[in-house]
């Protein structure tokens, strides 16, 4: 995680506002160290200095972009009771945001076979796990641990193959649901 001060130094929130307005531009094809920086109205070497390199920005980008999933998932169920239909609530949600949000799934893709990204991509889908097997535990599911790791790998699955459709994919969300009904 970053520093408190990283997170709120001006100049990197500006280059991480203007990574996420050049994704999400119709193509994103502009999306590079240079056009960041220009976007940004800032000097060139101001990516490496406050990031390292690219993939160190682009990895800042995506946890960014991941903690915003995490947090609107986190305010659409704050206020509903545990219980399945929350624990639903918050997987269509999740899934909802990558539809929505196809730089993330793209960041995502990109990543994932560079050392930080795998880094981060690996930790958040461990913190995810592990917040459905608290989740899951508190229902008095069997064997909750075991199930979050197979729900973690199914909505993982589920959102690449729905980025690769470009679309939801119905089917796979009624599957994963309709496994959280008859799991009970």
């Amino acid at each position: 995680m970053c520093p408190s001060s990283e997170r709120t130094d001006p100049l990197r929130q500006r280059l991480l506002s203007a990574g996420r307005s050049l994704l999400d531009a119709e193509d994103g094809g502009n999306f590079d160290p240079a056009s960041v920086c220009a976007a940004a109205g800032a000097p060139p070497e101001s990516l490496p200095r406050l990031f390292g390199d690219w993939d160190a920005y682009r990895c800042a980008l995506l946890a960014a972009m991941i903690d915003e999933v995490r947090e609107r998932v986190a305010r659409i169920t704050s206020n509903m009771p545990a219980g399945i239909e929350r624990l639903k609530l918050a997987l269509e949600t999740y899934l909802e945001a990558n539809v929505q949000r196809p730089p993330l799934r793209r960041l995502l893709s990109d990543l994932r076979f560079t050392p930080q990204g795998a880094d981060l991509i690996r930790g958040r889908v461990a913190g995810f796990g592990i917040v459905l097997g608290v989740e899951l535990r508190t229902l008095g599911r069997p064997h909750p641990e075991a199930t979050a790791r197979l729900l973690t790998a199914a909505v993982t699955e589920i959102a690449q193959a729905e980025h690769e459709a470009g679309t939801r994919v119905p089917a796979l969300r009624r599957t994963l649901l309709r496994y959280l009904d008859r799991s009970a």
